[in-house]
């Protein structure tokens, strides 16, 4: 009996390791194929890496500005988005500004940096540096012994042409699309979008007269300052804009309510009759006629069957408001704009589950995974995997670099191709999809997509 209880007490102990030790086979809630032939998953990877991205969302500086500045170091690196997470772990912003006086020894300016460093490397935007100074300037860690070397390899390889070796070379990058305002840029690395958000977040009159004298346009009424905003919008089309971006999510609630243009009017003229003694009205009072001015603008974007590219979700920088930026909030816009295409911006995080269902449900809203990756990698594979199931393959763009510098770009793009070739290979390998139809999907939405949206029909 000792024996048999022995026995039985051994089988219970190796089945209880075995259920933790082994992992389960993945299996699709539906699954409609068969299993793939062994060495899939080296096929996917391959597959994803060699495809040529249009690059969707990019704030670059010109290549000619870069190569003006006199000195670099590896600040250069740090100056975006992981600068918030540095503040966020408690940086004084009084100590952020230092990091970029040249005027301070480096080595001073290190000892400042590290503590904040060693909090903030594990963060999604701490990972970019560190794969920015692997990848492309050999130097696997940034640490105590490394970074006086990162500084000057990156100043070594300020060179013409490091655009080009960065973002077609290393990056796999044929187009991006560059958010600049109101300039021209080489068509051999860039097609741009413009904002007339100036045209919608107005308070007073002083910035209505302003925006008319651009154009050559003396601004008395409503209809004066819609005539601005067509001249401006025809200047971006003068430019070749192929698509017009709105940031407003920053400043106030993208809730653009239907107006009539008597309330406008009434609004505009209480504007026009303030002196400068006055005090420009408050948000709720001006919210009708920038509402107004958002519903021309969007009238214009569906005239000329351009893409209406639209910030949701999280704000870069701190003490913002999230509430302003829920993609729900545009319901009424995709109503009463079925002809106009809406981008919807970085994934929507975190509202991941609401776009999801906007982007289902309307012909006319597009997913834009630009940014998303830096801000969670894990957030992004979880609705990758969830917009394959519920959005069109049609209607999801797959990467937007969202930096100033290329070689930020290069490590997001690094990053958005492991998610991607992690959740098409898990998608295969449970049986939801072929090996064919991960890959279909994979050029879909790294390229393809935006090239039909954008009408990029030179890239085909």
């Amino acid at each position: 009996m000792k024996y048999l209880m022995k026995k039985v007490w051994t089988v219970s102990f190796v089945l209880i390791l075995s259920g933790l030790f082994i992992q389960p086979k993945l299996i699709a809630q539906i699954q409609t194929t068969v299993m793939p032939k062994i060495g899939f998953e080296e096929r996917i990877e391959k597959a994803v890496n060699n495809i040529r991205i249009i690059d969707t969302h990019e704030h670059l500086r010109t290549e000619v500005g870069v190569m003006g500045d006199s000195t670099y170091d590896f600040f250069f690196i740090f100056r975006q988005y992981i600068n918030y997470d540095l503040i966020s772990a408690g940086m004084p912003k009084s100590v952020y500004r230092k990091l970029n006086n040249k005027s301070i020894p480096l080595t001073e300016r290190w000892e400042m940096f590290k503590p904040y460093w060693e909090a903030t490397r594990t963060t999604a935007y701490g990972r970019v540096p560190l794969i920015v100074a692997n990848d492309l300037y050999g130097i696997p860690d940034i640490n105590d012994n490394t970074y006086l070397e990162l500084s000057e390899a990156i100043s070594d390889s300020m060179q013409w042409g490091w655009y080009n070796h960065v973002l077609k070379d290393k990056a796999k990058i044929d187009i991006s699309i560059l958010d600049r305002r109101h300039k021209r840029f080489s068509k051999d690395l860039f097609r741009h979008v413009e904002r007339f958000d100036d045209f919608i977040y107005v308070f007073t009159f002083p910035e209505i007269t302003k925006l008319g004298e651009k154009y050559g346009i003396e601004i008395k009424s409503l209809d004066d300052f819609v005539s601005a905003l067509h001249s401006a919008f025809q200047a971006g089309l003068d430019y070749e804009m192929i698509g017009v971006k709105s940031g407003l999510a920053y400043f106030r609630t993208i809730k653009y309510d239907k107006v009539s243009k008597e309330k406008a009017e009434k609004i505009f003229e209480k504007i026009a009759s303030r002196d400068s003694s006055q005090s420009p009205l408050d948000f709720e009072n001006v919210k009708p006629l920038q509402d107004y001015m958002m519903h021309r603008l969007l009238d214009l974007v569906d005239k000329y069957d351009i893409p209406f590219q639209v910030h949701t979700g999280l704000q870069t920088g701190s003490g913002n408001n999230i509430l302003n930026s829920k993609p729900t909030l545009l319901n009424n816009l995709f109503h009463e704009y079925p002809g106009v295409k809406f981008c919807i911006f970085h994934g929507s995080y975190p509202y991941g589950g609401e776009l999801s269902v906007l982007a289902k449900n309307f012909p006319n809203v597009y997913v834009d995974m630009c940014w998303l990756y830096v801000i969670s990698p894990s957030y992004a594979e979880r609705y990758l995997h969830e917009w394959i199931e519920t959005v069109p393959a049609n209607k999801i763009m797959a990467f937007g670099g969202d930096y100033i510098t290329v070689e930020d770009i290069y490590a997001h793009s690094v990053i958005a191709r492991r998610v991607i070739t992690k959740v098409l290979t898990e998608k295969v390998a449970s049986g939801y999809m072929t090996e064919k139809e991960a890959i279909g999907v994979a050029k879909r939405i790294l390229r393809k997509n935006a090239i039909e949206i954008f009408k990029l029909n030179d890239l085909k």
